[in-house]
């Protein structure tokens, strides 16, 4: 019979390829690939690409197949006819590219959408061309927008209720040690980045700093071959500027890209406070009420070099500037008043602040990726200098008794980093790969308080000895992790462990005062995922996590600058671990994707921020490991692509926060509820427009957790000292609309965006704090209604034959 029996031939056949992303031609990692059999429609195998986006096949039979891939937001691609033949037992599939759901690949121009949002094994990733309701703002206003994250008044950030979070920008740590999370965050337009990375529960691989999880800010970069750029400038009513600028020069061994982006924004904000003392009868009612005018200028700068000489070795070297400018203004009046309401004294006090951030970051790494796919070697060596300058004058008139007194407050601090890394990959057999490496960090900080005050007498200024600080900050941190993962069919596992030696050595130079703090932690991960078909999914996940105290809530010296609200670190802090786990599922119907994930966090040793009062009627916040939290809840995201022309995308958070703890006298005991939802509507007229409303609702609540990076002034934004959980305060509802609509001339090659951010006006701050002291309420209001205009303009000069622009959603050909 001619041909035989396949059966008789051994089983020693192969097929592999790669899948990419049709736009970017990026790999796509975790895509599931099915191997059918093409007589029957048997399926004989399944597995998923790696971060190189290969898949492989081994020991087939001779026969005939087909190739299924399936990816939420992308289409199914279909590739049949496959052929393993006794003389040709291997197959190479080659390059093959997967689509953005109604990407028509048979036209000219092809129209359809990247998703907002494409999930990956452990991590979410949020594409930020998609959110034209951003364009012209911050990556504040980016990721506010995310589901689970939300953001206060202050730009404080939160996710599933808790502030604790690890910043990344392109897998590197920020390089903005001491500086305020949300001054790094307004500094960067949304203009300048590609997508942002939600990675909730990260594997022993990461770094574990951040209790809450770690969000990636990933920068546009161009890699294109020839010379291309991209051009953005956005402007806004209440002198609100911004412009960015991405290119790149390419050859076949060296790319040269870099970028510049410069932000203006002039802004108002009002406070209100009404504080009620149950202790101080003396004194029972203190009100404040304040407004703040704000300006700030910031520039980023980045220069990267790539040398490729072979398809083996890859060199870069990355080199990033910043600089931030601050300038605020500020009028406090303050009035303490008897059980009659009647004034006792009061203050009338205007403040003027200057704060100047600069920062420099530089890495060199190289990889080399050995003759076997998946099998590569990654070293990378960090540094990071950042200095923060910051002065302030204070004239304060008392009443009813006029006395003028005068301030000088003075912070100088410096910040130095560096870090080793080296990291091992090894795909070991079809299906399994283990991952291993190391890290070292150095970290130290100087910073320097003082506080100088006038005497009108004798015409001269003198040093407040008393409230003076200089503080040096040490840490030291060396780790190796290792993991091993291992797909069976339908079930894929990975598990790994992180062993961490830290050393934290604060000294308060003015007091001679030193402590050292030394710890070894271990922080074990796994991960569990079942495929019941290609649409379906279970995950379950498991890490621990380490919310380190920053330098500033180590920082022992009073904050003064306002004399009722006085704020000091603890030097005697010790590390809060967080224990998470997580399921979840996800599924395909049609065109539309749903995701349902359930959590739960337990943290011990919290670090928490307390209030107590002082005999003067000021209240001081300090911080003190004295909780333990439980966090839980559950997640729901869907998208819905109703039509061609309507998109839909809804989120809802809902989570339960249980704190206890003791502090002195005073008992914590918080059992909170509440929930978050945002929304999304996109409606594409005649493919060159798009019409896009988002609105979001957050429940009032208490928050919990550390700030990411830390610290910040209560000026030019930033609670000060980065977070811990306020477990006596309790926030107010928030709620808020935005609307943006784009217009694409020239083949896309120039886009126009007109935003109106805040349509009803409604960002506000609410909240109450009780204590057995005293009961004080607070208002906040930023000016945050405004309107923007943004174009983009996109340069290409290169020989391929296919143009595409790596962040649009269309392609021309």
């Amino acid at each position: 019979m001619r041909g035989g029996d396949p059966s008789r031939f051994p089983a020693n056949g192969k097929i592999f390829g790669i899948i990419v992303d049709s736009q970017t031609l990026q790999a796509m990692e975790f895509v599931n690939i099915s191997l059918i059999r093409l007589r029957d429609s048997v399926l004989v195998k399944g597995t998923t690409t790696n971060k190189e986006g290969a898949f492989s096949f081994s020991d087939l039979g001779v026969g005939a197949y087909k190739i299924k891939t399936a990816f939420i937001g992308y289409s199914d691609l279909v590739k049949d006819s496959i052929f393993v033949r006794p003389r040709q037992t291997e197959v190479d599939m080659g390059m093959m590219a997967i689509y953005p759901e109604g990407v028509q690949t048979n036209t000219v121009i092809i129209t359809g959408q990247r998703d907002a949002m494409t999930y990956n094994l452990d991590k979410k990733v949020i594409n930020v061309d998609q959110n034209i309701a951003a364009s012209g703002g911050s990556a504040l206003e980016v990721i506010e927008n995310i589901p689970s994250v939300t953001v206060d008044i202050e730009g404080n950030v939160s996710l599933r209720g808790s502030s604790n979070i690890n910043f990344l920008i392109d897998g590197k740590p920020t390089g903005l040690e001491g500086i305020s999370s949300t001054d790094v965050l307004t500094s960067i337009p949304a203009s300048s980045i590609e997508s942002i990375e939600l990675i909730t529960n990260p594997s022993a691989k990461y770094d574990p700093e951040g209790t809450a999880g770690i969000i990636n800010i990933v920068m546009k970069r161009k890699d294109d071959i020839g010379v291309n750029a991209v051009l953005n400038l956005n402007g806004g009513l209440n002198d609100r500027y911004n412009a960015a600028i991405n290119s790149n020069l390419r050859s076949q061994y060296l790319n040269v890209s870099g970028g510049y982006s410069g932000r203006y924004e002039k802004s108002n904000s009002w406070y209100r406070s009404n504080r009620i003392n149950y202790v101080l009868t003396g004194m029972p009612y203190i009100n404040q009420n304040s407004e703040t005018a704000n300006e700030q200028f910031n520039q980023n700068a980045s220069l990267n070099f790539d040398y490729f000489p072979d398809l083996r070795n890859t060199w870069r070297l990355s080199m990033r500037y910043r600089n931030m400018n601050f300038d605020n203004w500020g009028n406090l009046y303050s009035q303490t008043l008897d059980s009659t309401e009647s004034l006792i004294n009061g203050t009338d006090r205007y403040s003027s602040s200057d704060r100047n951030v600069q920062s420099f970051s530089g890495d060199l790494s190289y990889k080399y990726k050995l003759a076997e796919r998946g099998h590569e070697i990654d070293t990378e060596l960090d540094f990071n200098y950042n200095n923060a300058y910051r002065e302030e004058q204070i004239r304060q008139e008392a009443m009813p008794i006029p006395f003028l007194t005068f301030q000088d407050n003075i912070s100088d601090n410096t910040n130095r980093v560096f870090v080793f890394k080296a990291d091992y990959e090894n795909e070991l057999v079809q299906g399994q790969k283990i991952e291993a490496g190391t890290r070292i960090s150095h970290k130290s900080q100087n910073s320097l308080a003082d506080y100088l005050t006038y005497d009108p007498a004798l015409f001269q200024w003198s040093e407040r000895t008393a409230v003076r600080n200089k503080f040096n900050y040490k840490e030291y941190l060396y780790s190796v992790y290792g993991t091993y993962a291992r797909r069976w069919e339908n079930f894929g596992a990975q598990a790994g462990l992180r062993v961490e030696h830290a050393t934290a050595e604060p000294l308060l130079i003015v007091t001679n005062e030193s402590y050292r703090n030394q710890y070894l932690s271990i922080f074990p991960s796994f991960y569990l995922s079942y495929n019941i078909d290609l649409v379906h999914e279970f995950l379950f996940n498991y890490s621990r996590r380490i919310d380190r105290p920053n330098e500033r809530q180590l920082l022992p010296y009073f904050d003064v600058s306002d004399s009722l609200n006085i704020q000091s670190g603890n030097p005697k802090l010790k590390p809060q671990y967080i224990d998470n786990f997580e399921l979840g599922y996800s599924t395909m119907m049609g065109r539309s994707t749903y995701s349902t994930t359930l959590f739960y966090k337990y943290t011990d040793r919290m670090i928490s921020s307390v209030v107590s009062l002082l005999p003067s009627g000021a209240a001081l916040s300090t911080y003190e490991n004295i909780a333990e939290g439980k966090n839980f809840g559950i997640e729901l995201m869907t998208t819905q692509p109703v039509a061609d022309w309507f998109r839909f995308n809804w989120s809802a958070s809902w989570y339960r926060n249980i704190i206890k703890g003791e502090y002195g006298q005073t008992k914590i005991d918080v059992d909170n509820i509440s929930w978050n939802t945002r929304g999304s509507m996109n409606f594409t007229f005649f493919t060159t427009y798009q019409l896009q409303i988002m609105g979001n609702y957050r429940a009032a609540g208490y928050s919990s957790g550390g700030g990411g990076w830390g610290g910040g002034g209560r000026h030019g934004g930033g609670r000060w000292g980065g977070g811990g959980v306020s477990a006596q305060t309790r926030s107010g509802e928030m709620y808020s609309m935005d609307m943006a609509l784009r217009a694409d001339y020239f083949k896309r090659q120039l886009s126009v965006i007109l935003r109106i951010q805040d349509v009803l006006d409604s960002r506000k701050f609410n909240s109450e704090t009780i204590t057995p002291s005293y009961y004080q309420s607070t208002y906040r209001k930023p000016q945050s209604r405004t309107v923007f205009l943004g174009i983009t303009y996109r340069f290409n000069y290169n020989d391929r034959d296919r143009e595409m622009d790596e962040d649009d959603d269309m392609i021309f050909f």
